[in-house]
Parts: C-alpha cells; structure tokens; sequence
C-alpha cells in the first residue's frame, strides 16, 4: 500500500507550481525538432535515470554523514549551543562583531 501513496505523492509533486512551467520545456527538449519518437523515449528515459542516478546518491551521501555524525552528537550541539550564545551576544550588542 505504501508503494500507491509514493506514486500519489510523485504525481502530486510533479504537478506543484514549482515544476509545470518546466514541463513544456522537458517536452521540447524529448521530442526535438525532426526526431522520431523513439529518440524521444530514450531521452526521457535518460532523463529519469540521470536524476534517480543524482538523488539515489545524495541519499546515499546524506544517510552516511548522518550515522558518522551520530556519535559526535554531543560534541555538535555543544558547538552550535556556543554559536548561539556568541551569535545572542552580538545580537544584544554585548559583544561586537563585523
């Protein structure tokens, strides 16, 4: 079942406002000018393949960085609580920075 709302949510996705005015671009640029169809069809298919090739590997990335991340968690929000602390500070003019 979670497999019909993933499709749903890649439908509505690809309506949003953010992506329909592109779509007569993709459209052009698959079809070309004189081209047969198939060439088309393997243009979107290289399309499709190229982004989930990108954010297949972005997940990837982003999933190791956060396990490596995880056991230097307090660390991190030591670090970013005194960030914020300096960053308050100058805020309240207390301390000056340019």
């Amino acid at each position: 079942m979670e497999y019909v709302f993933t499709f749903l949510e890649g439908i509505a996705s690809f309506i949003s406002p953010c992506v329909l005015p592109m779509l007569p671009l993709y459209i052009s640029y698959f079809s070309g000018r004189e081209e047969k169809k198939n060439k088309a069809v393997i243009n979107s298919m290289g399309f499709v393949l190229g982004f989930s090739v990108v954010f297949i590997l972005l997940a990837i990335l982003t999933n190791r960085l956060g396990v490596f991340l995880t056991g230097y968690i307090k660390y991190i929000k030591i670090a970013f609580g005194i960030i914020v602390i300096f960053l308050g500070l100058n805020y309240m003019e207390v301390l000056k920075f340019k």
